[in-house]
């Protein structure tokens, strides 16, 4: 599982388009969305083929320390495939995961936000460089 984390004073999205890969990804697609969310912990994230139970641990496990760092409560989660060239091609072993992950961060208190799994979607982030370390991180579990 890759994790990119960004704590931002915004972020914006609106899911576009249903996505064509890997092959059958659009069929887990729900009804498209959007959102808006300020001073949020936003969490890119990616299924890969290794990943399991014990990987959304870890996962959680260094999402929650992120938040403590940055002092954030809300975080956006958000299914993106492009940091992997090693997806998980099962959408429904990847959306559970997901939703696993999801679930654990809320058992420690934080307010989580899932966006759409399966779209394309256009972002508007807004980053402020504030010094702290972390502000922006990258894991690979």
């Amino acid at each position: 599982m890759k994790l990119l984390s960004w704590n931002c004073v915004l972020l914006e999205y609106r899911d576009r388009a249903v996505s064509t890969r890997p092959e059958g990804v659009g069929n887990a697609a729900l009804p498209p969305q959007s959102g808006h969310f300020e001073n949020v912990l936003v969490v890119f994230t990616c299924v890969e083929v290794q990943d399991d139970a014990n990987t959304v641990v870890r996962a959680a496990e260094a999402i929650s320390d992120l938040a403590t760092q940055m002092g954030r409560s809300e975080i956006a989660l958000v299914p993106f495939g492009h940091l992997s060239s090693a997806l998980q091609t099962d959408s429904a072993v990847a959306v559970g995961l997901i939703n696993s992950l999801a679930s654990s961060l809320r058992v420690d208190s934080l307010a989580v936000t899932l966006t759409s799994f399966g779209y394309h979607k256009d972002f508007e982030l807004h980053f402020k460089a504030l010094g702290h370390a972390g502000a922006v991180a990258f894991r690979d579990l």
